[in-house]
């Protein structure tokens, strides 16, 4: 009975402890805001500092103002004077006014970035093109129809290269907005198959030029 008891009393121990060190590291350390208020971010253990700045970066970037501070509006933690967190002011009193500013970055690179790309291929109804991807095995073939994106991933299947055929037919991987069912988009699909060779060919050619003008602020937006 003694053993059983112990067993249960270490048991739960082992419960609390787990459940504390959860909370520990999920509850957001400092939160950041953007002098204009509409960038906010908690860094924490599922947004690390180093999202926080990245992401504000890009919001940098979206706002065409390199120079725009970002502050604390928590204070620091006892010893963390010189932690990453503590080269930001304090500023507690900041209006916040949260904006969707990954959708207006996503919006600022359809008009302004996507037309500046080179086209892949095209026909009445669609423009294709390669978007900020780096992968030699995997190719991603974007495209812009109805005034909505959509991305196919072409990749490259080593277990089929004795049968002379080793990429693989597209298969979707960004359809936000779209109904990928309905006759329009089977038609892109189908489009996009039947002039896969071509598409690989030419990213293949052209890899080296294509990410070299890249913008790393659009990467994985779509």
């Amino acid at each position: 009975m003694r053993l059983l008891t112990s067993i249960l009393s270490l048991t739960l121990l082992a419960v609390i402890g787990v459940v504390a060190l959860s909370a520990m590291f999920s509850t957001p350390e400092h939160e950041f805001v953007s002098a204009d208020g509409g960038f906010v971010m908690e860094s924490g253990f599922k947004q690390p500092m180093e999202h926080v700045e990245s992401s504000f970066e890009r919001y940098r970037f979206l706002r065409e103002n390199p120079q725009m501070p970002l502050y604390r509006t928590t204070k620091l933690k006892l010893g963390a004077a010189f932690s990453r967190e503590a080269k930001f002011e304090y500023n507690p009193t900041i209006k916040k006014m949260p904006v969707g500013w990954w959708l207006e970055l996503q919006n600022k690179c359809i008009k302004e970035y996507i037309p500046r790309l080179p086209t892949a291929l095209e026909r009445e109804d669609v423009k294709l093109f390669f978007f900020n991807q780096y992968d030699d095995v995997a190719i991603n073939i974007y495209g812009y129809s109805k005034g909505k994106v959509f991305g196919l991933t072409i990749r490259n299947n080593p277990a089929n290269a004795d049968s002379g055929k080793p990429w693989e037919s597209p298969v979707w991987c960004y359809t936000r907005g779209i109904v990928i069912q309905e006759d329009h988009w089977r038609d892109l699909w189908q489009f996009v198959n039947q002039n896969k060779e071509d598409l690989i060919s030419k990213w293949e050619l052209n890899r080296k030029s294509l990410t070299k003008n890249f913008k790393r602020e659009y990467d994985g937006l779509f």
